[in-house]
Order: C-alpha cells, then structure tokens, then sequence
C-alpha cells in the first residue's frame, strides 16, 4: 500500500476550500441596510409604520412577556419630561406605544426633544445612544415643519450618526428655507 492510498481523505481534502476563504468580509457589508435605510423605512409615513407594527402581531403574546413592563411604565407617564426620561424602554412594543404617547404633548415638547438631542452625543453605551438619536429624531420628524425647523439648529451637536438620521428625517419632510431651496445643501456644507 503506498502512502498515498494509506491516508485518510487524501486527496479529497486536500480537494475541500478551506472555510474561511469561501467568506468574503464584504458580503456581509453589502447585503445588510445602514441605519440610516432603516430609519428612513420606519418614519417613511404612518402607514409604513402601522404595517411594521401589524407584521409583528404573531410574536406579540412573546413580546408582551419581554416588553409589558416597559409598555405600562410607558402608558403611566403624565409628563412629556417624563416619557423622554423613558426612551430605553422604547423598544419592541414599547416603540410604538412611545410614538403614541408622544404624539399626545403639544409643540412644546420641541424645545425638551432639541435639548436633550444635543446631550445624547455624551452617552457612552453607543447602543442606547443611537436609539435616543432615532427615537428623538423620529419625534421630530412627525412634528412636521416644526420638527423640522428644530432640526438644523442642533445639528452640529449631532453625532455623525445622529447628523444621518437628521438628514433623513429632513428629506422625508422636504424642509425648505424661508427662500424655498432645500435646507440639506446648507448642512451638507458644514
């Protein structure tokens, strides 16, 4: 028996590509949508928002389990300075209940949103930091041309990812200048 034959697999594995050459680390970039995508399918309009909220009513006995905390502690709040204090449980099925409940205060919640906008920068976990971007910014982006007017303001205070939520948000709304030219070259320029 010659030592070719003898061994195990021989030319079979030898045969084989390796694992790890058959992953390319870019095709995991190019198949999965930026934040910013994702932002931009969420606060597209309040249908979009209520047909992502209706494709989840399978897992919701699951959900509530996980999230009927948040959501009552959600629903208890009496002020607008209370439900922003609240944002981490706006997740799950604590997101659309949030939206809901903030929808319920006047404009004067704007100057609170844009506040603690510019503070969300300094928060270290940098999960809880871009959803008090995307769920801040969202709060303004269905303020309408209020919101959008409070947007430019901060917008240099804003993280990069912060800056491309805003920016979304600003083109879903079509903010214009007083002049009637588009208010994203101005920020695009910064």
């Amino acid at each position: 028996m010659t030592k070719q034959q003898s061994s195990k697999g021989g030319k079979r594995n030898q045969q084989r590509p390796r694992r790890s050459s058959q992953i390319q680390a870019t095709d995991a970039r190019v198949r999965v949508p930026s934040a910013a995508t994702f932002f931009r399918f969420h606060m597209l309009d309040l249908e979009t928002m209520r047909q992502t909220n209706k494709a989840t009513e399978l897992l919701r006995p699951l959900l509530r389990v996980r999230d009927g905390r948040s959501v009552r502690q959600i629903h208890q709040v009496r002020t607008a300075e209370e439900l922003i204090d609240l944002l981490p449980q706006a997740w799950g099925l604590g997101a659309p209940v949030w939206y809901e409940h903030m929808g319920e205060f006047g404009l004067e919640v704007l100057p609170l949103i844009s506040k603690r906008l510019g503070t969300a920068k300094e928060i270290r976990d940098e999960d809880l930091r871009d959803m008090t971007y995307d769920k801040r910014i969202g709060a303004l982006r269905w303020r309408g041309a209020a919101g959008a007017k409070v947007l430019p303001e901060g917008f240099d205070d804003l993280s990069d990812h912060g800056r491309g939520l805003a920016s979304v948000a600003l083109g879903l709304l079509g903010a214009q200048r007083a002049s009637g030219s588009s208010l994203l070259p101005a920020i695009r320029a910064r």
